[in-house]
């Protein structure tokens, strides 16, 4: 029979091994987390940058977008003005003058 004293020396050798189990598993699991965080950063900073890209592009093609749709409203206009003209020279000289009803639409023709 192991005596009291070799009980106690065995559970203390035990409970060190125990502990220094354990401190290796925390040690590992820090620097498991540690480099999961680098590779969250990383990850992040690729998505700010997909971010920031995307949304230059959306701002140009939105200023882009702008320029057509006052160009659209311009070209418009003169569509409605040349009609106006087509149809007055038209009844002055008497001149049937056919204009296809698509053109008489501004926008119709490319929506």
């Amino acid at each position: 029979m192991a005596s009291d004293a070799e009980s106690t020396s065995n559970g203390r050798v035990s409970n060190r091994e125990s502990a220094k189990r354990l401190r290796t598993n925390k040690q590992e699991r820090v620097r498991e987390l540690i480099r999961e965080e680098a590779l969250l950063k990383e990850e992040n900073e690729k998505l700010r940058q997909r971010i920031e890209a995307v949304t230059r592009k959306h701002f140009v093609r939105e200023c882009y977008n702008n320029v057509l749709r006052a160009r659209m409203a311009e070209l418009a206009d003169r569509l409605k003005w040349l009609n106006s003209l087509l149809q007055d020279i038209s009844k002055v000289t008497g001149l049937a003058i056919e204009i296809p009803g698509e053109l008489l639409q501004p926008g119709s023709v490319c929506p």
